[in-house]
């Protein structure tokens, strides 16, 4: 099988389940955000804040914005956040023409916010300090 098929040189694509639109339509941009969350459910979201709640309360508690980094696995996981972001912003549109419900959002929000503890708490597992941001100064490890 050959990995090209020449169908995509115009600027069309395959949606999963068939049919074709643009490369640039919001569907394709939000491909691994809502495509592959058929329906999510609401104790999925309630699940997220109830370990986002546990995590938050072995932390320290957050003076200032905190930038991505600190060991190899927290800058993963901050790295996960920013696609999980990207993801959301794809999604939002689909949301307001009414082709993706409002727990997928939510789902995503609360995805983010828990990939963001969670990197948090590999910081502090491993006894690093998250990087803070500091307007007008520079940044303290």
């Amino acid at each position: 099988m050959k990995i090209y098929t020449r169908t995509g040189d115009t600027g069309q694509t395959g949606l999963f389940g068939g049919g074709r639109v643009a490369k640039d339509d919001p569907r394709v941009a939000a491909y691994g955000a809502d495509a592959h969350i058929p329906h999510v459910r609401e104790e999925w979201i309630a699940a997220m804040e109830s370990r986002i709640d546990e995590l938050q309360s072995t932390l320290p508690a957050q003076t200032h914005f905190i930038l991505p980094g600190g060991t190899p696995a927290s800058a993963a996981l901050h790295l996960a956040r920013t696609v999980c972001r990207r993801a959301e912003r794809s999604v939002v549109p689909l949301f307001r023409e009414g082709q993706v419900e409002e727990l997928t959002l939510r789902f995503l929000n609360r995805l983010s916010d828990f990939l963001f503890v969670l990197a948090r708490a590999a910081n502090h597992r491993a006894g690093v300090k998250d990087v803070p941001w500091i307007p007008g100064g520079t940044p303290s490890p």
